[in-house]
């Protein structure tokens, strides 16, 4: 219904995936050879419009809120997790898009996992299981310009810039 997706690959001990979800059809996950729906319970899958993968694990946003969904590691579905921004995005909204972001240009365990909201907050968090607060925690919270898109994030030479009403800014200066 909507040709406008977002995307990932992920490999698991089950095979390598392409999982792509549009915010109006349920996701679809393409092996090399079909085109399949995968299931996804906890959410209704049909409701997720961005993708991430973070630690070998997926993340969703829910269109139209602020609740991101995430599944267990190294899994192409089964249960999703909700994690609601809430009482974090102080000026409301919804989130609009997510990204790694990867502070030595590399991929290790300095890789930051990071949400923007509709009017700009910008959340980040550090961590690999969500549901432990020995394992995951917010670095913080910062307040930029409104982004431009659901696709206001670009990862450019171990940088993520954000296109937003304030221009073109590399989370690395912007949230000095």
């Amino acid at each position: 219904s909507n040709g406008i997706f977002e995307y990932i690959n992920i490999t698991t001990p089950g095979g390598s995936f392409l999982m792509a979800v549009n915010g109006i059809d349920p996701p679809i996950l393409y092996d090399g050879t079909t085109v399949t729906t995968p299931t996804i319970t906890g959410v209704t899958p049909s409701n997720l419009k961005n993708i991430m993968l973070f630690k070998n694990r997926i993340w969703f946003i829910e269109k139209y809120t602020l609740k991101a969904w995430y599944l267990p590691t190294s899994a192409i579905g089964g249960v999703a997790q909700q994690y609601d921004f809430s009482q974090l995005a102080r000026f409301g909204g919804h989130l609009v898009d997510l990204d790694s972001w990867t502070i030595d240009a590399g991929y290790g365990v300095d890789d930051l996992a990071v949400f923007i909201t509709n009017f700009g907050d910008v959340l980040v968090y550090r961590g690999t299981d969500p549901s432990s607060a020995s394992t995951w925690a917010l670095v913080g919270v910062w307040w930029l310009g409104s982004p431009i898109g659901r696709r206001c994030f670009v990862k450019w030479r171990g940088e993520l810039l954000l296109i937003c009403q304030d221009g073109l800014l590399p989370l690395s200066g912007a949230l000095q």
